[in-house]
């Protein structure tokens, strides 16, 4: 059983998860006004430190997936589930 300490350092942990996630897909959506496919795609090997997986339309990026649409310009961002993108590789 958990104790009261464990529960609230678990909850910090997750608003501090949650917190990055959500300026990363900020960081997505400002960079997918900007720039192209292959100028975001740098970009987000650099910053997260991870080689993206080309599949189709959609990079992945271990857990994260950006979907492009036919004119090169951000579709979707979205989370994946299990991670099968990722080939264990880092950018750096």
């Amino acid at each position: 059983m958990t104790t009261a300490e464990q529960r609230r350092q678990w909850i910090e942990a997750l608003h501090a998860y949650r917190d990055d996630s959500e300026r990363l897909f900020g960081l997505v959506a400002s960079l997918a006004n900007l720039l192209d496919r292959k100028l975001i795609i740098e970009t987000m090997e650099s910053v997260l430190g991870i080689a993206a997986v080309h599949d189709g339309d959609c990079i992945i990026f271990d857990d994260l997936a950006i979907r492009f649409g036919s004119d090169d310009r951000v579709k979707s961002v979205f989370r994946t589930i299990d991670g099968s993108g990722s080939d264990g590789t880092r950018a750096d």
